[in-house]
């Protein structure tokens, strides 16, 4: 122990030392008495201190287990602060989850909307795109069909004029041979009654 001077002994050399001193006292009780003697000095010491020795035992066992008491309460204790610590940081911690799931199902909810509306505007547009074509093809149709229809209406009305100038052709030329025949009688007449 004396190695180092004016400095404080390691707990390593503390209990070498201590090793040292119980081997001393060891060796010099094997020297000193034999087996006999020593058993005959335990109880000697023991009828000394008399139920001394018994009252510091069971005052040393009421101690470690009053000791123990206090051990189990006070682990008790941290075993239940532990527990409120965890409970707290655990329902602190659902209660963040919770919110973030919350927030996540309010987002999810909006962009399933979202394209909820975006399919229902396309399915609205391919009906509208789809009504327009049918409308589209319908004006066409009727386009073609009253341009046939005016084509064949000016042809008729073509044939109707052509057929009429020839019929009043024919009758101007009737007309025209009456009114000579009239004409011819009326002169036979009038040279006739003359």
């Amino acid at each position: 122990m004396g190695e180092r001077c004016g400095t404080e002994p390691t707990v390593e050399e503390l209990e070498a030392e201590y090793e040292r001193a119980r081997q001393a006292r060891i060796d010099e009780y094997d020297c000193s008495f034999s087996s006999r003697q020593l058993a005959a000095k335990l109880v000697d010491t023991e009828d000394e201190l008399g139920a001394d020795v018994d009252g510091i035992c069971t005052g040393m066992h009421a101690d470690v287990a009053e000791a123990h008491c206090e051990i189990e309460r006070l682990t008790e204790i941290v075993n239940d602060y532990e527990h409120r610590i965890n409970w707290f940081t655990t329902c602190a911690q659902c209660a963040r989850l919770m919110d973030a799931v919350y927030d996540e199902t309010i987002r999810a909810d909006r962009y399933r909307l979202a394209w909820l509306s975006a399919r229902a505007r396309v399915e609205r547009a391919k009906i509208n795109r789809a009504s327009e074509l049918r409308w589209a093809n319908g004006m066409w149709s009727d386009a073609l069909h009253d341009r046939h229809r005016y084509r064949l209406a000016w042809l008729s009305a073509r044939r109707r004029v052509a057929e009429e100038a020839n019929l009043g052709a024919e009758a101007v030329e009737h007309i025209a041979a009456d009114r000579d025949r009239w004409q011819r009688r009326a002169e036979a007449r009038l040279l006739g009654d003359d």
